[in-house]
């Protein structure tokens, strides 16, 4: 099978991430597609993007690893850094993105972030990273 589409739909993802446009973002997902955050839960992708980037600074993704699952080629993950910037402090942690694409692998229809949520808690001044 020819992963050549997949590939293509998450590095187009990973730029619309780092341009910050919720729009950008929701031209990869299929109508209906939805986003499962271990923060917010289950929403719409067009909602989640809208909400989460309004919510930080910045944000960068270095990509570690992408994974094809053999037994499902519509299921694709990727393993990243994230680095997240909000309100002068920053972040770096570990997360995986798995991805359930449509049938011709242009379009996600949902994703599944996953990541310790431990990591956003509220830090002292101590810890804050700026």
């Amino acid at each position: 099978m020819d992963y050549s589409a997949a590939f293509a739909l998450l590095d187009a993802y990973v730029n619309a991430i780092h341009s910050s446009k919720p729009e950008a973002l929701n031209e990869l997902f299929t109508a209906d597609g939805t986003v499962n955050s271990p923060v917010c839960g289950i929403k719409p992708a067009k909602q989640f993007y809208y909400d989460w980037l309004k919510e930080i600074d910045s944000v960068r993704i270095t990509v570690l690893n992408k994974f094809i699952n053999p037994d499902n080629p519509h299921s694709i993950a990727l393993h990243i850094t994230l680095h997240l910037v909000k309100n002068n402090n920053a972040v770096d942690f570990p997360a995986v993105d798995v991805f359930e694409l449509n049938g011709t692998l242009d379009k996600i229809k949902t994703l599944t972030i996953l990541f310790d949520k431990s990591i956003l808690a509220p830090r002292s001044k101590e810890q804050k990273l700026t």
